[in-house]
């Protein structure tokens, strides 16, 4: 098994610069490019594979490639939403393998196992492409964008960008970053078992 490729980047971050500023109490315009670079890395160090939580926080697509062909594909990244696609091999030819040939086995951690259910004729290396993360609803008319990305790790997005914004004394530092901590412990690639 390999680490998984991004496909498909997510269209928006799960909290917005107009969040964080009203979080921060910031009535001006001035730092917008400084705040969206700040949203961007906090993020980046929470998101997707490289990420520390080992989660997509908004939908994207990932591809989790594996050597050879095996009974059960374990997908990563949490938390998938569907199975778009299985490859492999048939009798060496690329071949897209039917939903009806395997299964797909979420657990509790919202990780899915594809288990295939007839491996003949199959070889690798074979391909699982996932969408993954909280979904997400874009804006359309009186409907609002929706991102369903747990509370705790929204607060956690916006406290990054607040320590590395805000000048701080060490011991608020040290708090802010504690309490940073608590918000994303529940969420962490440990914590799910993934």
């Amino acid at each position: 098994m390999f680490a998984p490729v991004l496909i498909s980047p997510p269209a928006t971050t799960p909290v917005s610069v107009a969040d964080v500023k009203k979080h921060l109490r910031i009535d001006h315009s001035d730092d917008d490019d400084m705040l969206k670079l700040l949203l961007g890395t906090a993020v980046a160090y929470l998101d997707g594979w490289n990420g520390i939580l080992g989660r997509c926080l908004v939908e994207q697509v990932w591809r989790q490639d594996f050597a050879e062909v095996c009974g059960e594909l374990c997908f990563r990244l949490v938390p998938v939403r569907s199975v778009v696609e299985v490859r492999a091999k048939l009798d060496g030819a690329d071949y897209v393998v039917p939903p009806e040939q395997y299964e797909v086995v979420t657990d509790s951690t919202d990780a899915v196992t594809v288990r295939l259910l007839d491996t003949s004729g199959l070889s690798g290396p074979v391909s699982v492409t996932c969408k993954v993360g909280y979904p997400f609803v874009p804006a359309d008319g009186d409907v609002a964008e929706v991102i369903d990305v747990p509370d705790q790790i929204k607060s956690a997005i916006i406290l990054h960008v607040r320590m590395h914004y805000d000048p701080m004394s060490p011991e608020m530092l040290s708090a802010t970053r504690r309490s940073f901590d608590s918000l994303t412990a529940p969420y962490t690639r440990m914590a799910g078992g993934v």
